[in-house]
C-alpha cells in the first residue's frame, strides 16, 4: 500500500477570520499536513496558533514565503494588501493555490480552485 502523500499547506492571512477558519477546516477534516506555514502582516509576526495540539509561529508573508509550498489558501481580501506580496502562481501540476470568493460571488461563496 502507497504511503498517504502530506502537504506543506500556506495560510496568508492566518491571524485573520477566514485564515482562522481554514487552520480550524484543516485540523477538523484531518488534511493531510505534513507542514502549516503560517503567514501574516509584520504586526503578527512571532504570533503563535495551535494547530493538531503544537503551537505553530506566524511569520511575515513576503515574496519567498511560498518556496517549496504545495498548497496555499488566500482570504478575499488581505488588510494592507498594496504592500503585501501577490500569491504566486501554479508551479506546475503539483501545486495548488485556493482562495476565498467574495465580493460579486457573496452569495456562492466558497473555495475554489485555482
Amino acid at each position: 500500500m502507497a504511503a498517504k502523500k502530506e502537504y506543506r499547506v500556506a495560510v496568508a492571512g492566518a491571524t485573520g477570520a477566514v485564515g482562522n477558519e481554514m487552520v480550524k477546516t484543516l485540523e477538523q477534516r484531518n488534511f493531510p499536513v505534513r507542514e502549516l506555514v503560517l503567514l501574516a502582516s509584520e504586526r503578527s509576526e512571532g504570533k503563535t496558533m495551535r494547530f493538531r495540539g503544537a503551537d505553530v509561529t506566524v511569520h511575515t508573508m513576503t515574496k519567498d514565503s511560498f518556496a517549496g509550498v504545495d498548497i496555499a489558501s488566500f482570504p478575499p481580501a488581505l488588510p494592507g494588501a498594496s504592500s503585501l506580496p501577490r500569491p504566486p502562481r501554479r508551479r506546475g501540476p503539483s501545486s495548488s493555490i485556493i482562495r476565498a470568493l467574495s465580493g460579486w460571488n457573496r452569495y456562492t461563496a466558497g473555495w475554489c480552485l485555482r
